[in-house]
Parts: structure tokens; C-alpha cells; sequence
């Protein structure tokens, strides 16, 4: 079971990390299209296509993981950390409709 966890955790931070940084990279991509490489801009949709998909893999790998790993103490810590909990779904929910404006941009 420890060894499916760490697997699940390694895959959960390696999605949201590459979900959270491809996003900058196609800014420097969309720079390059500006200057005429319309290859660049091609490559940079894609991969935030990619980093959109990343997240939401990582966010339902993170809902396993607490799944999984649920007990009446976790959800006492949870219960005292609520506004927490809310801002941080909200800050993904934000970052999911930034990375849409920047696709349909």
C-alpha cells in the first residue's frame, strides 16, 4: 500500500508542477509566434493543452491520495483548515479558466 502511495504522490506532483510552469513557458512561445515563427505558437497551444490536462489528472490523483487516506482525523484538520481548503480549490479553479483564456487567446 506504501509503495502505491509514494507512486500516486510522485505522479500527483510531477502533474500539477508541469501544469503549473508550462503555462510561463508558452508566454515566451507566443513572443517567439509575434515574430513570425508560427511553429512556436503551434508548440505553445499544444503544450498548454497538455498542462491543462496535467492538471486536471493531478487534481484527481490529489483526490484519490486524500481518498485514500481518509480518516476522522484528517477530516478534523480539514474541518479546522475550511477556509484553506476553499481558497485553494478556488486558486485552482482560477488557474484552470487562465490557462482557457490563454488557449482561446
Amino acid at each position: 500500500m506504501e509503495a502505491l502511495f509514494v507512486v500516486l504522490l510522485a505522479g500527483h506532483l510531477l502533474c500539477v508542477n508541469v501544469a503549473s510552469v508550462a503555462p510561463l513557458l508558452t508566454i515566451w512561445w507566443e513572443r517567439l509566434e509575434a515574430r513570425g515563427d508560427r511553429d512556436a505558437g503551434d508548440w505553445g497551444r499544444t503544450i498548454l493543452w497538455h498542462s491543462i490536462s496535467l492538471l486536471t489528472v493531478g487534481v484527481a490523483i490529489g483526490l484519490l491520495l486524500g481518498w485514500l487516506h481518509w480518516t476522522p482525523e484528517y477530516a478534523a484538520a480539514l474541518q479546522r483548515l475550511r477556509s484553506k481548503v476553499i481558497f485553494g480549490i478556488l486558486e485552482l479553479l482560477f488557474s484552470l479558466v487562465l490557462m482557457l483564456i490563454q488557449v482561446v487567446w
